[in-house]
């Protein structure tokens, strides 16, 4: 295999049984034009012996390139499973995470990615605890505030990596979330969404655990584009918007035109001043 269509990256750190579950997840797709690209940071615990006998498993080990050394934090790993993808895209998915199915791959190049048309392309992602990340479709500032993108559900084109950028590694947790934010929000980029389960994730991990860093650092990202009077612009529409999407989950409430016009409005400034729709 010279040119694989998609890079699976892997990351893994004393997460030896999580990451049998995700080696096996992707050794049973029916798609064949893939690589498994397993970067771990010098586990301590079975992890190694699990990769050693996946690489044993028919062609599947052909299509499994690994390394186990020392690295710099979460993003400095997948930054070195980046440099190493020869796929025309990457997905992310990392110990413990899993494939929704065995074909979940097959079904998304065909539909999706075969014609290199989109720059990401991202379904939605199952959290182990039952509830469901589904990817954005508005392109604007407030929106990504609010919600952001299903890491391990998005095809990113590798190319895409070379134009905006590798993961900010001075970033903890949010780095994923800042590069879908330049490609999605700050440029014109083709993307497309997909109503459909494409990974099931494992909740344990750190960007799961550190809610306070993850809002810490997405403001410290916002207030590198944006002025003071924008970020009270973004922080209060995106309070607004949260309001009203509780009201409009809620059951016992119906919403009226009232509710919905001064939202329709924002989204009209929020076009104006800082982003797409």
């Amino acid at each position: 295999m010279t040119h694989p269509a998609i890079s699976v990256i892997t990351i893994n750190l004393n997460n030896g049984d999580g990451l049998k579950l995700t080696l096996d997840s992707v050794r049973n797709q029916t798609f064949e034009n893939y690589e498994h690209i397993i970067v771990d940071g010098a586990s301590g615990d079975n992890s190694v012996a699990v990769i050693e006998e996946a690489a044993t498993k028919g062609d599947y080990g052909k299509r499994l390139q690994w390394s186990s050394e020392k690295d710099k934090g979460l993003y400095n790993a997948m930054n070195k499973g980046i440099k190493r993808a020869r796929g025309d895209y990457c997905l992310f998915l990392n110990s413990g995470d899993f494939l929704a199915s065995d074909d979940v791959l097959q079904r998304c190049y065909d539909s999706h990615l075969a014609e290199n048309r989109y720059t990401i392309v991202s379904g939605i992602t199952k959290f182990d605890n039952g509830v469901f990340h589904v990817p954005v479709k508005e392109r604007d500032a407030v929106t990504f505030w609010v919600n952001g993108m299903p890491h391990p559900s998005s095809f990113i084109m590798r190319t895409a990596f070379d134009e905006f950028g590798l993961y900010d590694e001075g970033l903890r947790i949010v780095s994923d979330w800042k590069f879908f934010f330049k490609v999605i929000v700050l440029s014109d980029s083709p993307y497309k969404t997909v109503d459909e389960i494409v990974s099931l994730f494992d909740t344990s991990g750190i960007s799961s655990t550190n809610e306070e860093i993850c809002q810490k650092e997405r403001l410290k990202t916002y207030e590198e584009i944006y002025s003071p009077r924008e970020m009270d612009f973004i922080i209060q529409s995106a309070e607004y918007k949260r309001e009203l999407d509780a009201l409009k989950n809620s059951r016992a409430l119906k919403l009226g035109k009232f509710l919905v016009a001064p939202l329709k409005l924002a989204k009209k400034l929020l076009k104006k001043i800082l982003g797409k729709a």
